[in-house]
């Protein structure tokens, strides 16, 4: 960036904590950045965060990525330039942006090449007509992707273990029997990760 150059907004952001509340950060943009060097700034704001890697590995296990999108804040207002923990509970209404998530998160995405991510990012955090401050939240999500592909290798490895255990013993209602209960255990214990990672 020259001297010359200054930075005309600062975008507020709430980034997700291992402790299910919300860090308030900004990033600083301008209408003459490019849109890599904007990504590259949403995404150190995650970085930051210092995300505890077992933690991030629980969020794998249950189906979870990072997402961008815009909050609504229901009270405690955003004070520019200090840094703040906003309590879950303040915060309201989230809508997932695609777009922004796929640019951010899908590396098969290729970053577009005009102002689309700066006029989005201005444009998202216009107070709603009922006065609530918003703000643009990178928070975890369950992946709708990532979740059928889970389940039909937890099937698959079932029918395999059940079909295996069929033909060894001879006996079709044992390994029906064994592959039904792993798939179930393997369920259940998906389950328990996901709702881990919520609560």
């Amino acid at each position: 960036m020259s001297a010359a150059q200054k930075y005309t907004s600062m975008i507020p952001f709430l980034v997700s904590r291992d402790d299910n509340n919300f860090q308030f950060c900004q990033i600083p943009i301008n209408e003459g950045d490019n849109n890599t060097a904007i990504v590259d700034r949403i995404k150190s704001l995650e970085r930051a965060t210092n995300s505890k890697k077992a933690k991030r590995a629980l969020h794998t296990l249950a189906m979870r990525k990072l997402s961008i999108g815009t909050v609504r804040l229901l009270e405690a207002p955003l004070e520019t330039g200090k840094a703040q923990i906003i309590p879950t509970g303040y915060v309201g209404e989230k809508k997932r942006h695609d777009m922004m998530t796929n640019v951010l998160f899908n590396p098969a995405t290729p970053i577009p090449t005009t102002h689309t991510l700066y006029v989005q990012l201005i444009s998202g955090v216009r107070n709603d007509e009922e006065g609530h401050t918003k703000a643009w939240g990178l928070d975890y999500a369950i992946d709708g992707h990532a979740a059928c592909i889970w389940l039909a290798l937890a099937l698959v490895a079932a029918l395999v273990v059940g079909l295996v255990i069929g033909i060894s013993t001879g006996d079709g209602k044992l390994g029906l029997g064994i592959g039904g209960g792993l798939l179930a255990a393997s369920t259940a214990i998906q389950a328990a990760i996901l709702m881990r990672t919520i609560y």
